[in-house]
């Protein structure tokens, strides 16, 4: 039961885990109307259009026309041409596209818009991330290298196992690992006899569709005799899970107010609770961006008073006297120096020895 309990905590913390770092109201997440593969599974498409076309400020009833209207074209280019999601898209907007840009049955301005950056728009995956490091960690870019090095590097690196030699190479590898592991006497020969091998089996009884009958009943009689167990009740999470899961919930809310200042959010998404964060989000950035303004005018300006030569009389105002000569000055030139002094408001004088 104390494995159970503690896997069941942790199914709790993933779940949080995974709404907060794939939300479902989440910009990326409503290009999935797009998804040609999925299409009939996502019951919100109205709902995506809508957010889409407040996203990039678009009509929201001419996109959603407009997406009637070319579907049933890219879903033709999906599965009858074999096409995959972006390609069969293209290609449907390229075939419907009229001469005058202006007119046509197909005019789709809105949803061209929007194609646009779903075409460009794509998620990271673990393969770009481990790209980044490799680049990061390689010779070349720790050395001072020009700009166009490093991305003639990034291609190399990030290309060269893609070759069609290196692919033809790892299939035909696959397809003898396959052919060693194939369950079968043409493959491999088998290495030893089976336990059972040369015993004598009853002949089956009977229909093999009257086995599946007598097998069904049997199930719903197991089934009359036991009672549902009741569900268990939620178990209260260990301090440290309740702080992995209220900070989860704290991201989501955060994420939630910088969408909402974005203009990304529906109004049945934006509860008041957001809305208050958003507004605090927006007077911190604020006092944030003043502090940012003060700094950096405080460090223009004594950039400039570093960069400017001062004059004497500026480095000798406001100095703390006395003023302190030392016995090898001549008469003369202290005499001149004392003057020089004078003119700037110094009048304290000194040849006393000061131990530092």
């Amino acid at each position: 039961m104390s494995a159970f309990k503690t896997l069941q905590e942790w199914l709790c913390v993933a779940e949080d885990v995974l709404k907060q770092e794939f939300p479902s109201w989440h910009l990326l997440a409503c290009f999935d109307v797009f998804h040609l593969s999925e299409h009939g599974q996502k019951t919100d498409v109205k709902r995506s259009l809508e957010k889409l076309g407040k996203a990039f400020r678009v009509s929201d009833a001419g996109l959603k026309e407009q997406y009637q209207k070319l579907l049933p074209i890219a879903l033709s280019m999906h599965k009858q041409g074999g096409l995959p999601n972006r390609d069969a898209w293209k290609e449907a907007y390229a075939r419907t596209r009229p001469r005058n840009a202006s007119q046509g049955k197909y005019y789709a301005p809105d949803l061209f818009e929007v194609l646009a950056a779903y075409m460009a728009w794509t998620s990271s995956s673990s393969g770009v991330e481990q790209q980044f490091s490799k680049v990061k960690r390689s010779p070349v870019e720790l050395s001072s290298s020009a700009a166009d090095t490093d991305r003639r590097m990034a291609i190399v690196m990030g290309e060269g196992s893609k070759s069609d030699a290196c692919r033809a190479a790892i299939v035909e590898a696959a397809q003898n690992v396959y052919c060693d592991l194939l369950r079968s006497g043409v493959a491999r020969t088998r290495q030893c006899k089976r336990f059972d091998a040369g015993t004598h089996r009853a002949g089956r009884q009977g229909s093999h569709a009257q086995w599946n009958r007598d097998r069904k009943q049997a199930l719903d009689e197991a089934v009359s005799q036991c009672s549902t167990p009741l569900r268990r009740p939620r178990q209260e999470l260990p301090e440290s899970l309740e702080k992995e899961r209220d900070f989860q919930k704290e991201k989501e809310r955060k994420r939630k107010a910088e969408a909402f200042n974005d203009g990304l959010l529906l109004e049945d998404e934006a509860t008041d609770d957001v809305k208050r964060l958003a507004a605090r989000v927006i007077q911190e950035n604020r006092q944030k961006d003043a502090q940012r303004a003060k700094a950096c005018a405080k460090y223009k300006q004594k950039a400039k008073l570093a960069c400017r030569k001062k004059p004497r009389q500026w480095a000798l105002k406001d100095l703390e006297g006395p003023a302190w000569f030392s016995k090898k000055f001549s008469n003369h030139a202290r005499a001149e120096a004392e003057e020089r002094l004078q003119n700037v408001g110094i009048t304290d004088f000194t040849e006393a020895s000061w131990r530092l």
